[in-house]
């Protein structure tokens, strides 16, 4: 038995005992959600990233490139937001794994995905341990708590920064060790994995632990590795409403009583977070890492580490730390509307488990054991990171909101053709129009762009003043028939009898909603005979609907006509409009030469042809120019 145990332990000693042993923990620790059906990740990571996820999955298994979404805002580049990791390359096995199954079982693969990038983290942070002096057995103390101490318990719902986390503790391991190559790979992964704030918390932390001539050399390779991901979301950005978000006065932070989680991690599940006045997301209170690893990192002697770890608590107790919101007023828009200093928990949990390796010594396995015990007994069950699936409001393939039957129902009225709007509804009709396949008008994405949200803004109203879902305002509207909008969904209990709603007529009941029919909605192609000069959005109010369009020109008049399955036919020179967003990177061939586009009513695309009849295609492929050139 002894001679076992000591081989036991030499295994765990090596990088591939340490690799079995930490996954087994992290498995464990979150084993409801990879190893029961029943239990997920809730808020963002179905709300948000499981529509990216399956989107991009989708149009994989159709054999086509994830570039275009044409299931929200009348058409999105999906490829051009950084949190669809299109640019990502850990993400494709997992897109390539969901594209060749049942698309009923893709939120457990992203669920895996997600999980999986715990464990990756776990073992870098082993790996920055050993470079730091730590022994075999201590370091593995290092990524037990990484993996399962504060970040990851608290933050895992943002998929993107659970990926991007896993990079971390590489890039702190090239600076350690002065491999400006190994910090250029870390660095560029942040980036690729798609969300904002953790890249802030990489580059800037990286700073505090290396040579920082080390450092220019990795950013500026990180930089150029990333290049195709960062070119696609700058243009994007620019032609997007992110610029125009609203700022947070004051730069956020963690609040003073996050502390007390640190050696009372219950209290956040008894304190009132609205009667004490704290943030509305509880998991910015919680940064309990585990006692043991607490206890042991005030054994560390090396005051490198204490220097990382005050530098990363500076930033991330943001306008708690004096002059923090003097230089957070300083920096550019761009810069604050992505910054969230809470995320920089990461870097206290990371420098916390280093210094605890370092201080525990020889005693490091049973530490480990110790601190594992400790951390899924206080961490696993957390509501920041576990739910019920039914709870969670995730949208799956094969129902919406649990109901098969509104799903099928109203699939079966849009199809491929027509597009749906909300009504004092599920928000989720909007957010997971990827996962549904029922093409919605609108979207609830940071990167909303403007022309479409102005022209929805017309005749929709803003759920929350500070947010990007909207719902249905005026069903009057001319600018709906505009926008192929041809059904419309109202929330509605089952006892009840749906209301009358001017200019819309009722269609049928499903389990909890209302469809309205809207017959005056237009193809998503039509020809248009006559066009005026687009001067503002506000002209759409009372455009005459498939009798005229806005252009970027002098106006004009033409012949009517007809399209059909993309053929269109006129007497003589017409204007074939659409509800297509049009975005850099669209052309449109008619009879298989390539046309002039001509961007209509503000935003959408549209081509002249001249009478007769024609074959018309249109094709996205991204195109790299300045984001803000009209075709």
């Amino acid at each position: 038995m002894e001679v076992l145990a000591r081989r036991l332990s030499n295994f765990l000693a090596t990088p591939l005992g340490a690799a079995l042993l930490l996954l087994a923990e992290v498995v464990t620790f979150f084993r409801k959600i990879v190893l029961d059906k029943d239990w997920t990740i809730p808020w963002d990571f179905t709300g948000y990233h499981l529509p990216l996820f399956c989107g991009v999955a989708k149009l994989i298994a159709n054999g086509e490139w994830p570039f275009w979404d044409a299931f929200t805002y009348g058409g999105f580049p999906l490829f051009a937001n950084p949190q669809a990791q299109v640019f990502y390359p850990p993400a494709w096995p997992f897109y390539v794994i969901a594209a060749a199954i049942n698309e009923r079982y893709w939120l457990e693969v992203l669920e895996w995905m997600t999980v999986l990038h715990v464990w990756v983290a776990a073992m870098l942070a082993w790996r920055l341990a050993r470079a730091a002096g730590a022994e075999a057995h201590a370091a593995l103390l290092a990524g037990t708590t990484y993996a399962l101490g504060a970040f990851y318990t608290a933050h895992i719902s943002h998929a993107g920064a659970a990926c991007a986390a896993a990079w971390l503790p590489l890039v702190w391991l090239g600076m350690l060790e002065r491999r400006w190559r190994v910090v250029a790979v870390g660095l560029a992964l942040s980036l690729l994995a798609g969300f904002p704030a953790m890249v802030y918390v990489a580059f800037g932390t990286a700073l505090l632990v290396g040579d920082p001539r080390v450092w220019l050399r990795g950013a500026l390779g990180g930089i150029v590795l990333s290049s195709p991901m960062l070119l696609s979301a700058m243009q994007l950005v620019a032609l997007s409403t992110a610029s125009e978000r609203g700022i947070q006065v004051v730069g956020g932070g963690l609040h003073w009583q996050a502390w007390i989680t640190l050696v009372w991690p219950a209290w956040i599940s008894k304190t009132s977070i609205d009667s004490a006045g704290l943030p509305g997301s509880p998991e910015f209170l919680f940064v309990f890492c585990g006692w043991l690893a607490l206890i042991a990192a005030l054994g560390n002697r090396d005051w490198r580490w204490l220097i990382v770890l005050a530098g990363v608590v500076a930033v991330m107790m943001g306008d708690r730390t004096p002059g923090f919101t003097m230089v957070y007023n300083w920096l550019p828009r761009s810069v604050k509307g992505s910054l969230y200093p809470e995320f920089f928990l990461a870097g206290f949990v990371l420098a916390i488990g280093v210094m605890a390796a370092r201080g525990v010594g020889k005693y490091g396995l049973i530490a480990t054991a110790i601190a594992f015990v400790e951390l899924i007994s206080q961490n696993s069950r957390r509501v920041f990171h576990l739910a019920k699936v039914q709870d969670s409001g995730a949208i799956r393939p094969h129902h919406f909101e649990g109901s098969e039957v509104t799903l099928l129902g109203v699939r079966s009225l849009t199809g491929n053709d027509w597009r749906i709007e909300t009504i004092d509804d599920s928000m989720a009709w909007t957010s997971a129009a990827p996962i549904t396949r029922i093409p919605h008008i609108g979207g609830n994405d940071p990167l909303e762009m403007r022309g479409p949200s102005a022209v929805r803004a017309l005749y929709a109203k803003r759920v929350w003043p500070d947010q990007r879902y909207s719902v249905l305002a005026d069903g009057t509207s001319p600018v709906l028939d505009l926008l192929n909008v041809r059904y419309l969904v109202r929330w509605a209990p089952n006892d009840t009898t749906p209301p009358e709603i001017p200019g819309l007529r009722f269609v049928r009941s499903l389990p909890g909603h209302s469809l309205y029919e809207n017959p005056d909605a237009l193809p998503r192609w039509y020809v248009s005979p006559k066009w005026r000069t687009f001067e503002s959005f506000g002209q759409l109010r009372s455009i005459k609907p498939g009798a005229e369009v806005l252009i970027d020109g002098p106006p004009g008049e033409g012949s009517a006509g007809i399209v059909t399955d993309m053929t269109v036919r006129c007497a003589a020179r017409c204007l074939v409009a659409s509800s297509v967003v049009w975005y850099p990177g669209w052309s449109i061939r008619v009879d298989g030469v390539e046309a002039r586009v001509q961007k209509v009513n503000g935003a959408y695309l549209g081509v002249f042809v001249d009478g007769g009849e024609h074959r018309l295609s249109a094709r996205f492929w991204p195109e790299f120019t300045w984001a803000g050139r009209n075709p």
